[in-house]
């Protein structure tokens, strides 16, 4: 159960990443045309395509980037595998080492060597632990891809469905009332995986979002005034 509920949140990170970019950028960009004072129709045209430009490069983005990753730590997984078999006393010394600097006696060290001996396949999964520092499974590239795409469309709508109902003054008011509102509950959803404080949590990813939409908002409010 533990381990199921571990894999789930191993992809929050990309959830987090898309969903807050999504909101806070889209937010970003109708304070700025709002503060320059634009249509409502241009508004929502302009949000419209940067979320979905923004789903695809950060899909592609999050897929291109977990690939390279990945492919650097197979590769280094496959040296230790041949440094594994070329030369197995100095890595079963190597890793007699790191266990000894842990403070285990002699004995511990012997019996956990003399084990990891005999399974190669363990004693490879240990090294690349010990060594090169790869504590996670590889996550799913598909996954990650999807997650990242469609959490940024989501966090996109929420300041956009506004313009769909509104003028444009009471539109941007509201949307930043629904997206203080849907950054401090993500703040809280984090809080699942992460086990920090859900009001600390909350309130930090609502000053992120409120700092990028005032400076945006002013922003475009004196490139109004100077065009």
């Amino acid at each position: 159960m533990q381990n199921h509920q571990n894999q789930r949140g191993s992809y929050i990170r990309e959830f987090i990443f898309g969903f807050n970019d999504g909101l806070v950028s889209t937010l970003a960009l109708v304070a700025g045309l709002t503060g320059a004072v634009l249509e409502r129709e241009v508004i929502i045209i302009a949000g419209i395509a940067s979320a979905i430009a923004g789903a695809i490069s950060m899909a592609l983005g999050a897929y291109i980037s977990s690939k390279s990753q990945k492919e650097v730590y197979l590769r280094e997984i496959e040296q230790e595998k041949r440094h594994i078999e070329k030369a197995p006393k100095t890595e079963l010394k190597q890793l007699c080492l790191i266990y000894k600097r842990r403070g285990f006696t002699d004995r511990e060290v012997e019996v956990i060597c003399n084990g990891l001996k005999r399974n190669k396949k363990r004693w490879l999964q240990v090294m690349t632990q010990e060594l090169l520092g790869f504590t996670e499974e590889f996550k799913d590239l598909k996954k990650i891809t999807l997650i990242m795409g469609l959490s940024f469309i989501v966090g996109a709508s929420i300041p956009l469905v506004p313009y769909l109902l509104f003028n444009i003054t009471t539109a941007l008011t509201f949307s930043i009332f629904l997206c203080i509102v849907a950054l401090f509950l993500a703040g809280i959803a984090k809080t699942k995986f992460t086990g920090l404080s859900w009001i600390k949590s909350g309130i930090e990813m609502v000053v992120i979002g409120c700092v990028a939409t005032l400076v945006s908002y002013y922003a475009g409010y004196l490139v109004g005034i100077i065009i």
